[in-house]
């Protein structure tokens, strides 16, 4: 028993995984965009002041010393959108591969509840009122799919220790 509370309780988890894959992307495009305003400003190097007096450790070039900048920000920026692409192909490969499992192992019902319970976070009072549906039947059909769910990747899990 308590073995399928915690299956039903991951499965639960990653259902807020896959609905909070949206926020995460936009999160991501919001940081690369972040990132990239960051280099266009250092962009910008133009003439600086020279006034050939020694500043500690640095040249008396401010020019050079802002495109060593500008470089070491580029390849910062590279690095760092090439990670961002890795992270977003691999949250869109999540999100595609939990809509195709919904898609094709819940009923119609049943994806319905999954979706507007984890996408939407609408609370079971309100798919009673759109759906018609009472809350404990709707709990039902939550707690049905989570099941279906857990078992399917559980088949998935023993599959894959076999290979």
């Amino acid at each position: 028993m308590r073995k399928s509370i915690e299956r039903r309780n991951k499965i639960r988890q990653l259902l807020y995984r896959w609905a909070a894959t949206n926020e995460r992307l936009l999160q991501l495009q919001h940081d690369l965009q972040e990132k990239q305003s960051v280099i266009d400003a250092l962009a910008g190097i133009g003439a600086q002041r020279y006034d050939a007096m020694p500043k500690g450790n640095t040249t008396g070039d401010p020019t050079g010393n802002a495109a060593v900048q500008l470089a070491e920000a580029q390849k910062e920026l590279e690095n760092f959108t090439t990670q961002l692409r890795q992270d977003i192909a691999a949250e869109l490969r999540f999100q595609k591969e939990i809509d195709q499992i919904i898609n094709d192992y819940l009923s119609p019902l049943a994806q319905a509840v999954i979706r507007m319970r984890y996408m939407q976070k609408i609370p079971y009072f309100k798919m009673a009122a759109k759906t018609f549906y009472s809350e404990v039947y709707l709990k039902q059909v939550e707690a049905e799919a989570v099941d279906i769910l857990s078992n399917y990747f559980e088949l998935k899990e023993k599959a894959d220790e076999q290979k």
